[in-house]
Order: structure tokens, then sequence, then C-alpha cells
């Protein structure tokens, strides 16, 4: 073993604790205050999930038939796969995971709602999901 002292893996700062403080000091003086992360969009709230895309509703569909004609192709091969088929269709034949995508878009947004405390409509969703379940 060498005699050399180890070395210090924390970064050197360009200012001494001194100079940080008196820069602190002449911030408050001056009004700065430290900037606050702003949200770029409203957050999700827990408990509700995404709406499903018409593709994501198709491949949860196509997904076991394609694993049957293929049983040895891996998860990658597979959305490949699946992928290739949705490409190839036409709009005639996506129309009905588009509709299908539509609805799970409107449950979203209900739950979204209903789960919002400040929202005047969430008592209002809360009680169209309970009309739908009785349907």
């Amino acid at each position: 073993m060498s005699d050399r002292p180890k070395r210090s893996t924390k970064q050197p700062s360009r200012f001494g604790e001194d100079e940080k403080k008196k820069a602190a000091a002449e911030a408050k003086k001056v009004g700065v205050q430290k900037k606050k992360a702003i949200s770029k969009k409203k957050r999700i709230p827990p408990g509700v999930k995404r709406p499903k895309t018409a593709y994501i509703i198709y491949a949860q569909s196509a997904r076991a038939k394609v694993k049957e004609e293929n049983p040895s192709a891996g998860f990658g091969e597979l959305t490949k796969l699946v992928s290739a088929q949705w490409n190839a269709m036409s709009e005639e034949e996506k129309a009905p995971f588009a509709e299908e995508a539509a609805k799970d878009k409107k449950r979203y947004e209900r739950e979204v709602k209903a789960a919002d405390p400040g929202s005047d409509e969430g008592e209002a969703a809360k009680e169209d999901d309970e009309d739908e379940g009785s349907e």
C-alpha cells in the first residue's frame, strides 16, 4: 500500500462558505426568491387509469391469437407482429377499436372529475357511474 492520502470524492466548491452566506443575505435584501418547480401539466389523480388508445385495445385482443400462431416468439417479436397487422389495417377495420377508445376516454374524464376534490361535477360524475352500472 502507498502512503498517499485518499482522494476526496467531493467536488471542490467555487465559493467558500462565507461567500455563500453573503450571496444568500444579498439575495434576501434584493428580494430574490428561489424558483419553485412548476408542473407543466395536471397530474393524474391516484387510482385513475389512463384511457387506452385504439391500438392498445387492438393489441390486447390480437396478442393471444398471434401468440398461438407464433408460440416461440418473444414479447418484442409479438409486439412487432401485432403492430405490423395494425398498420396494415384500413380505417374501417380500425373503427371499432377507435369507438372503444372514445368510450374509455369518456370513462377516464368522468373518473378524473370524480377524483378532483374542487370539482362541482365530481358528485354528478359519481351518480352517472351508478346509473350506468344498473343498465
